[in-house]
């Protein structure tokens, strides 16, 4: 059964979280997992489960189908940021969305 969790912007924040059991297919993306060097904006510490890690801090509006990003990364966007933790991976694929997959270990 899908579920949606949502915690009022009176809070601070605005998060939204939706998992739904199964699966769908995706559309690879027609594009290069490499990343354009015009999408890298550099690199900051983030603390995430008790650590602190180096990650990659990426353009979102510079990235497109078929790009792959391994975390750790922050990909920024006017509106919005999206954190790639360790062992995970963001792939874009053709319709503009983002799958957060399971990364390499």
């Amino acid at each position: 059964m899908p579920f949606l969790v949502s915690i009022p912007a009176s809070l601070g924040v605005s998060l939204t979280r939706w998992a739904a059991p199964g699966g769908v297919e995706s559309c690879q993306g027609s594009g290069s997992p490499a990343v354009s060097s015009r999408a890298l904006k550099g690199a900051r510490k983030v603390y995430h489960h008790g650590r602190w890690h180096e990650a990659r801090i990426l353009e979102m509006d510079e990235l497109g189908p078929g790009n792959v990003i391994e975390g750790v990364a922050v990909i920024e966007a006017p509106n919005t940021t999206l954190f790639v933790p360790e062992h995970r991976r963001a792939r874009f694929d053709e319709w503009g969305l983002i799958w957060m997959e399971k990364g390499t270990d």
